[in-house]
C-alpha cells in the first residue's frame, strides 16, 4: 500500500514538472519574431498589461491560427485592452 502511494506521488510530481517544462518552452518567443496577427491585435497586445504568448507549429494561413487571431481580438475587446494575445506561428 505504501509503495503504491509513493508511485502515485512520483507520477504526480513528474506530471507537474513536465507541465512546467511545456509551459516554459511555449513562452520563450524570439525577440523580433514575425507574427501574422492583425496589426490591431498586435498593437493591443503591446499596450496591454497582461500579454499571453501563444506559439504553435501551424502555418499562418491555417484555420486554427486564424481562430487564434479572432480569439486575441475578442480577448482585447472583452478585457478593455487590459489583456492581449501575441501569436508565434511556425516560421
Amino acid at each position: 500500500m505504501r509503495d503504491v502511494r509513493f508511485i502515485e506521488l512520483v507520477m504526480s510530481a513528474g506530471a507537474l514538472i513536465m507541465s512546467g517544462m511545456i509551459l516554459a518552452s511555449c513562452t520563450g518567443g524570439a525577440p523580433g519574431a514575425s507574427s501574422s496577427a492583425s496589426s490591431a491585435a498586435a498593437a493591443a497586445s503591446e499596450e496591454a498589461e497582461t500579454v499571453i504568448r501563444l506559439g504553435h507549429g501551424l502555418d499562418p494561413t491555417h484555420p486554427v491560427h486564424e481562430a487564434m487571431e479572432v480569439m486575441g481580438q475578442r480577448l482585447d475587446s472583452l478585457s478593455g485592452g487590459q489583456m492581449g494575445l501575441k501569436i508565434y506561428p511556425s516560421e
